[in-house]
């Protein structure tokens, strides 16, 4: 993947959230659970467009997060056909 870095761990969220840039997908990772709530379903995938890059957030099971950082000029279609590899390894692992 060209551009891109795939972060998994446990507590990538918290880790992610003592960056100041963190904050935002953390943020974000609230509003898609009050989004599941009220639409009565679960996240699957959402991505943010920043400045310095995109952060990918894509859900492996109910109980597991991918996240994925890019720069700006990563090339999105070769990351989302890699993240959707490495789902399918996590749910294999997982």
């Amino acid at each position: 993947m060209d551009g891109g870095l795939i972060v998994a761990g446990e507590h990538a969220a918290f880790a992610l959230s003592r960056h100041p840039a963190g904050n935002h997908p953390v943020r974000d990772l609230r509003m898609c659970g009050i989004a599941a709530e009220l639409l009565g379903g679960g996240m699957e995938q959402t991505y943010v467009r920043g400045r310095q890059g995109y952060v990918i957030l894509h859900a492996v099971g109910q109980e597991a997060l991918l996240i994925v950082l890019t720069t700006p000029d990563a090339k999105l279609g070769l990351v989302f056909l890699d993240v959707k590899r490495r789902v399918q390894e996590l749910h294999r692992i997982l």
